[in-house]
């Protein structure tokens, strides 16, 4: 028998355990909560767990984190006139460290920020560019911090994955800009596998790409279209302990699992507000123990 798994969508969030029948799998609804701080919806952009099993989730200029029966036990929210912090952007996207720590992109900003596990202010890095140097971003989105603390984001607009310390130190442009294998257009989100090796959400390229740690090329799935294994704007992207992926695709209204090679497992989705429904999902995370959260951003 496989382990239970857990789908949640957020904002409503449901909650949803991977039953077995025979060699076939499917998801059964378990629980959903609103995505509220203070009365204001978050309208989830970005989701990620933590290694204790809470699940953090920011959009709206909101970072909450939650049980995972959705009791809310910590908000960042902006402060007015603040020097330290201040998102100005709907979108943000959240990570968090083996600490606790957490590190938010706000696309508008085209900041980093990273929060004490309190949910406390500690620095920032990087402001708008326009292009191309190592320190700056153009629409970050997605972020994850690997096993060592290192912190990776997809810097949208500029085509490229940059990895910096968990001081905002740059390191390394992980991943480049272009058309060929191993390079990206418009990475909107990555995961990691237990082997540490990277699952980026292409998304300029309508498909998966998997690179070891040094950014190498590993394989790659997906084209556009309607199909099993096609994509038409990949939003969200984790990877469980067994190393299968599961996408968020807010075009084609569903979530998709592919085993490690990228062969096609399931889907479910389509448009619409009951349990097994989306409109617009936007993120997707996994949790320690394999259960799935999804947001649903519009609804």
């Amino acid at each position: 028998m496989k382990k239970r798994s857990l789908i949640t969508i957020l904002n409503l969030i449901l909650l949803i355990s991977l039953v077995t029948f025979g060699h076939a799998e499917e998801y059964e609804y378990v629980t959903k909560w609103m995505t509220q701080v203070d009365g204001h919806n978050i309208h989830p952009t970005g989701i990620t767990t933590d290694k204790e099993g809470f699940v953090y989730v920011a959009g709206n200029r909101k970072i909450a984190k939650y049980k995972s029966d959705g009791t809310l036990v910590l908000k960042i929210e902006n402060i007015p006139n603040s020097d330290d912090f201040y998102f100005s952007s709907w979108q943000q996207h959240v990570a968090v460290d083996n600490s606790g720590n957490i590190y938010v992109t706000s696309w508008d900003d085209a900041m980093v920020f990273k929060f004490d596990s309190q949910g406390d202010y500690v620095l920032k890095w990087d402001t708008w560019n326009d292009g191309v140097d190592d320190h700056h971003f153009n629409g970050p989105r997605g972020i994850a911090v690997d096993d060592s603390g290192n912190v990776y984001v997809c810097d949208y607009h500029n085509n490229r994955i940059v990895k910096f310390d968990s001081n905002g130190v740059y390191l390394a442009i992980a991943v480049n800009g272009g058309g060929n294998d191993g390079e990206v257009q418009n990475p909107a989100d990555l995961a990691f596998d237990d082997s540490g090796n990277i699952y980026v959400a292409d998304t300029g390229h309508n498909q998966i790409q998997v690179l070891d740690s040094s950014g190498t090329f590993i394989r790659k799935w997906g084209t556009w279209g309607t199909g099993d294994n096609q994509f038409k704007w990949i939003q969200g992207i984790a990877v469980d302990f067994n190393d299968n992926a599961y996408t968020a695709d807010s075009t084609l209204l569903r979530v998709t699992k592919f085993a490690s090679d990228g062969t096609f497992i399931l889907k479910w989705g389509g448009w619409g507000n009951d349990n097994y429904h989306f409109d617009y999902p936007h993120a997707i995370a996994v949790d320690y123990t394999g259960n799935l959260y999804v947001g649903d951003h519009n609804n």
